[in-house]
């Protein structure tokens, strides 16, 4: 119905269907005044009485200071009606109601796993929550109106329901009843791989953890894998030992330091570094992997003990891993070595040292230093111990 201030007229769906003159019938501009549609007023006694009603059904309200279109309006009634727009609950005024409404997607969309969009309404503010399996996977306050929501779904199937419901944020307010929106969700993409790690802290069990990358409540799945464990023995592994006044282990080579019958040797060093040596052969199919794994753990007094890999190709020792505990406790050193460390030689023989001492020079190469006296770097010997070594066959995989 339009009013143009001289003449009423009727569509119905974009065609006119009855008009009246209403010249003069125009209400006053007064503050305070309700807005009443469906009937000229309202029964100030009895709020619920009608007056004079409008017999039929409001589909829609539009309160605009647009002209009239009624092309548009046409277009209107044959587009937007039908499976595309339905109607709500009708409300009564006096009623301390709070209603809620989904407009999209509707009910056997189809829909990615993951956040799905959600528009709907609610005529009072509240905190709209939506459940799946009785599990709340969604909660967050709206104001009174429409709104757009991501919600998490992440259960597939053809029919899985998602219930929504609304609360009043007032003390004693009401509660809707539950909406129910049915999709058809489909998962087609994987998750992104998620951060693993694992760490064997010194005298503690391993750890393992994983870290999802997603901000969503996705299950993902990690797996670790165990590789085998080979103990290193009189069969399979020489131990050098030996102190040195050098600083650091650059003067050292893999046959440095004398043979000890020991695998768990003790390497005392009286104002000395003392260092070990591990010669480990490898067998074929251990040679042709391409990362090796190692673990030591001893003691060191509070100075710091680092592991060190034998590069064949440039005759040098590799940093790996350095440690300390300034309560002289024991340490543990995790060493890696991978092809790009050219740590076999061609008698398949790896070479790990372990020293108790600086991993650099303290001043730049080549330069003096005045004044300074070398202090002793122990004054006891350290107890240093190889606890389970191992040479692994492929590194640590999850998923």
């Amino acid at each position: 119905m339009t009013f143009d201030g001289l003449t009423y007229a009727v569509y119905l769906d974009g065609v006119e269907v009855h008009s009246a003159m209403g010249e003069g019938r125009q209400f006053p501009n007064l503050p305070g005044v309700p807005l009443t549609i469906g009937d000229l007023e309202v029964d100030p006694e009895d709020p619920n009485r009608l007056v004079a009603p409008f017999r039929g059904t409001v589909d829609e309200v539009w309160i605009a200071t647009d002209e009239f279109i009624p092309e548009l309006d046409a277009f209107r009634a044959d587009n937007y009606f039908g499976d595309a727009v339905s109607s709500g609950k009708r409300e009564k005024r006096a009623e301390d109601e709070l209603v809620l409404a989904l407009g999209r997607p509707g009910n056997g969309a189809a829909v990615e796993a993951g956040e799905v969009e959600v528009f709907g309404s609610v005529s009072k503010r509240a905190e709209l929550a939506a459940t799946i399996d009785g599990e709340t996977v969604f909660s967050q306050r709206v104001d009174a109106g429409t709104f757009t929501v991501q919600v998490p779904v992440m259960k597939t199937g053809a029919e899985i329901e998602v219930v929504f419901t609304a609360t009043s944020t007032a003390e004693g307010g009401p509660v809707s009843e539950p909406v129910t929106l049915t999709l058809d969700v489909t998962d087609t993409i994987a998750p992104a791989v998620p951060i693993t790690s694992a760490e064997k802290p010194a005298n503690a069990p391993l750890e393992l953890q994983v870290t999802p990358r997603t901000e969503l409540p996705e299950r993902v799945r990690a797996q670790f894998y165990a590789n085998e464990s080979v103990a290193l023995g009189a069969g399979n592994v020489v131990v050098r030992t030996g102190s040195t006044e050098d600083r650091v282990p650059d003067a050292l080579t893999p046959t440095s330091g004398t043979v000890t019958t020991e695998t768990s040797p003790t390497t005392v060093g009286e104002d000395r570094n003392p260092y070990q040596i591990y010669r480990i052969a490898l067998t074929e199919e251990q040679a042709a992997e391409n990362e090796w794994h190692f673990s030591w753990r001893g003691t060191a007094d509070a100075r710091t003990v680092s592991a060190w890999v034998w590069n064949t190709e440039t005759a040098k020792w590799a940093l790996k891993e350095a440690n300390a505990d300034p309560e002289g406790r024991t340490v543990n050193l995790d060493v890696r070595a991978t092809d790009a460390d050219r740590a076999v030689d061609g008698s398949r023989t790896l070479t790990v040292l372990i020293w108790r001492g600086l991993t650099e020079e303290p001043w730049a190469q080549g330069s003096t230093s005045t004044g300074a006296s070398r202090r002793p770097t122990t004054t006891t010997g350290p107890s240093t111990t190889w606890a389970t070594p191992s040479s692994t066959r492929r590194p640590p995989r999850g998923r």
